[in-house]
């Protein structure tokens, strides 16, 4: 339910807190010790934590400073402070950095805190439950599947803060940032922030403008240079009009949607776009069109032009006002992995790529990472028929039983030309190859927690676990399982 830290360098102390904490009720929650706030501090990078007790005088890092280093990662989590000392500075410290209550330890009972815990987990909860009615209404006006008319009642009724009178929309997308931090923000000129994620790759913001109409552009890039400081990065922004009737709320968060999608393909902005959705669909068919020839093109013209297509293809989206940054992330790579099946194993990173289009913040990032991929790319192959037709054929039946003779009979070779022939343009022998194309499988499949081990074997041509496991880790130094866990340790880091 709740993650709770308990920070205080006497252990008598901590073990009764922890016992008070345990005898509560929370046997859902996760109670963390920490001896002091080094050790506190360590933890920290872990995760985020609801509730945190800390004393204040500790050696070395004192309560003051963790305080500090809590408020830097987080704006959220609750903050008890323990103390033997009441004074003033230690409540000053209180309000400054927003800590929930301020406990002396002389006075302290058990009742104290399991009334504060459940007091902060209750109010935790009825936020937590605020946020999804407020985030799913707000999804559902952007993506037009919400038809509640809007007004200011029904605004207030999902926990939105706008107002009657001006207002506007931002939208934006940064790689991590601290929401809190921005929906608390005082700015002038601003007010009523409520800021949400699409659930697909971008914030939207929205707030009232209060100054003068003329000093708006002030406040907006106030509030676009401080997200842009607590993300760390420089960001492209999506802005709308000002409105003053709230019934456009949702027209509103659109405009700033495609004008971040404008900005992201390098167009000019103009509002939204009056094309139907006919054309939309004409428009896809024609980019699936292009797909599916980028892919035939690799395989016989070489990647000059497959690159000059895929390039081309981006190009399409802005020319036909296609403003749809994640389809066009979705169709190159699906590009990319189309054209890395037709290679062999390990001729290119594969995940390197898609990562960095994924994480693209405009058309050009997206542009440079296909240059890239090309340019590490090998061109069309130069094989016989017969040796590109074994290799197909591999690919397609790596799973069954598969001989030497068996490939040679397809070419109608003789068993030993065929492996001189394929020895001579891959570069290995045949069992050499088929074993590398099971193992490379196999790893992949690994990553997979639906499959266990042996079925991994089965599933790569291995009808003995045991032999399939001694392959395994002799072509990669461990053992599957090995290798599960660690895929799953770095999944989870």
């Amino acid at each position: 339910m709740a993650k709770i830290m308990v920070v205080e360098d006497e252990t008598l102390i901590r073990q009764w807190l922890v016992m008070c904490l345990q005898s509560a009720g929370l046997s859902d929650s996760e109670i963390i010790q920490a001896c002091n706030g080094e050790e506190a501090l360590l933890l920290l990078d872990n995760g985020i934590y609801d509730i945190i007790f800390t004393d204040i005088s500790m050696p070395n890092l004192d309560g003051i400073a963790l305080i500090k280093a809590i408020r830097k990662k987080d704006s959220e989590t609750k903050i008890i402070i323990l103390t033997c000392h009441d004074k003033f500075a230690f409540a000053q410290a209180a309000v400054k950095y927003n800590v929930s209550e301020y406990l002396l330890k002389n006075e302290i009972s058990r009742e104290d805190i399991v009334r504060i815990v459940n007091s902060t987990i209750n109010n935790m909860l009825d936020k937590r439950e605020h946020n999804r009615i407020r985030e799913s209404f707000l999804r559902g006006l952007l993506r037009q599947y919400q038809n509640t008319p809007v007004t200011a009642a029904v605004l207030e009724e999902h926990h939105i803060s706008i107002t009657e009178g001006r207002y506007l929309s931002i939208a934006f997308r940064p790689k991590a940032f601290d929401i809190n931090k921005i929906i608390s923000l005082q700015i002038d000129g601003l007010e009523n922030i409520t800021e949400f994620y699409d659930g697909i790759h971008l914030h939207i913001l929205v707030a009232n403008l209060t100054g003068d109409a003329d000093k708006d552009h002030e406040a907006i890039d106030s509030i676009k240079n401080f997200i842009s400081h607590l993300c760390g990065e420089t960001l492209f922004y999506g802005q709308s009009r000002v409105c003053n009737d709230v019934s456009q709320f949702a027209f509103v968060m659109q405009e700033a949607v495609i004008s971040w999608e404008q900005n992201f393909f390098n167009c000019d902005v103009g509002g939204i776009s009056g094309a139907g959705d006919m054309h939309y669909k004409s428009v896809k068919n024609a980019i699936n069109e292009k797909k599916a020839a980028i892919l035939s093109y690799y395989t016989s013209n070489g990647k000059d032009l497959s690159k000059k297509l895929t390039l081309e293809l981006c190009a399409c989206f802005a020319a036909e006002s296609l403003w749809d940054s994640g389809y066009l992330k979705r169709t190159i790579c699906d590009i990319l992995e189309g054209i890395e099946a037709k290679l062999d194993i390990g001729s290119v990173n594969l995940k390197e790529y898609i990562g960095a289009i994924l994480s693209a913040s405009s058309l050009l990032e997206i542009e440079d990472s296909i240059a890239v991929f090309f340019s590490q790319i090998p061109d069309v192959d130069n094989f016989t028929d017969c040796i590109r037709d074994a290799k197909e054929y591999i690919a397609m039946h790596y799973s069954e039983p598969l001989t030497l003779p068996d490939l040679a009979g397809r070419a109608y070779l003789s068993e030993e030309y065929f492996s001189r022939l394929f020895k001579k343009e891959i570069g290995k022998n045949f069992s050499e190859y088929l074993t590398e194309i099971r193992m490379h499988r196999a790893s992949k499949l690994l990553q997979n927690n639906d499959f266990n081990i042996n079925e991994v074997a089965e599933m790569v041509g291995f009808q003995n676990p045991s032999y399939f496991s001694n392959q395994f880790k002799r072509f990669y130094g461990i053992t599957p399982k090995a290798m599960r866990e660690a895929e799953c340790q770095r999944y989870k880091n």
